[in-house]
């Protein structure tokens, strides 16, 4: 573009005026679209912590049960006044069971610290989210905002 000593015309000025102001434009819009974008992700994800609450609940519940379960199994694997062959077979599988039903039990521990983990960090990450948006949003409708002295691109002579 030439300078105002070698004669520019008002149209020159319009049309750089207008590309600039395309420029921001699209700038705006990307902008927004990633913001809308963001947005959309925490919308979708808002009830994770809810459903991980109620699957633990649901888990914790099939915990109780199995353990209960567990803890019985070592009083059945006898059956008083039984005895030979079969009830040594009895007793044996019982026991099988007695020990895999325990171990199962215990499983149900990790699965529920799992999930207990799974809902924490779904809160912080939600709410680390929300914090951000918010500052982006803060930002946007500021009313005094004013680009620091990096983001300021004006003439010079």
């Amino acid at each position: 573009m030439r300078t105002h000593e070698e004669g520019v015309n008002a149209t020159e000025i319009l049309r750089a005026l207008a590309s600039q102001n395309d420029l921001s434009i699209a700038y705006s819009n990307a902008a927004a679209a990633a913001l809308r974008a963001a947005v959309a992700v925490f919308v979708y994800h808002r009830e994770a912590p809810a459903k991980l609450q109620a699957e633990y609940r649901q888990w914790l519940e099939a915990s109780k049960i199995l353990n209960r379960i567990a803890k019985s199994l070592p009083s059945m694997e006898k059956v008083p006044g039984w005895s030979g062959p079969a009830a040594d077979e009895y007793t044996e599988m019982a026991g099988v069971q007695t020990q895999a039903s325990l171990e199962l039990a215990g499983l149900t521990t990790v699965v529920l610290e799992t999930y207990r983990l799974a809902i924490r960090v779904n809160v912080t990450m939600q709410a680390a989210a929300y914090e951000y948006l918010c500052q982006v949003v803060e930002r946007a409708e500021a009313d005094n905002y004013t680009p620091s002295a990096p983001e300021c691109y004006g003439p010079t002579k």
